[in-house]
Parts: structure tokens; C-alpha cells; sequence
């Protein structure tokens, strides 16, 4: 059971990094490629969903049940 435990604990450690720096970069790209201001208010606000997630994944990760109510 440990062997699996890890295995999940590495998919979220995974699933965290590539959140940060793919969803992140996205949205920078969408922010700077923007020409009308709603569009780059949307890439801002996906940044804030983006790290909601995040933290969502840090509550499960670290076991720390204060964290879901931050997000």
C-alpha cells in the first residue's frame, strides 16, 4: 500500500508542477497577445482560477484541511 501511496503522491506533485508552469505560461501568452482590454481582464482572472487550483492540490498534497478554506 506504501507503493502506491507514493506513486499518488508523485502524480500530484506532478499534476502541481505542470499546472504552475504550462497553465501559468498559457495565460501570460493569452494576457500579452490580447489587443482588447475584457480579453486581458480574462487572462488575469484564469491566473487567479489557476491558482486556486493550485492550493486545492497543496490541501490534498500536504494534508492541511485550512487550505481548502483559503481557496
Amino acid at each position: 500500500m506504501d507503493l502506491i501511496e507514493q506513486c499518488y503522491s508523485y502524480l500530484f506533485w506532478g499534476a502541481l508542477v505542470v499546472l504552475l508552469a504550462v497553465g501559468i505560461l498559457a495565460a501570460l501568452v493569452y494576457i500579452i497577445r490580447a489587443r482588447l482590454t475584457v480579453d486581458r481582464i480574462i487572462g488575469i482572472n484564469l491566473v487567479g482560477t489557476i491558482v486556486v487550483m493550485v492550493i486545492v492540490v497543496l490541501t490534498f498534497l500536504l494534508g492541511e484541511d485550512y487550505l481548502a478554506d483559503i481557496a
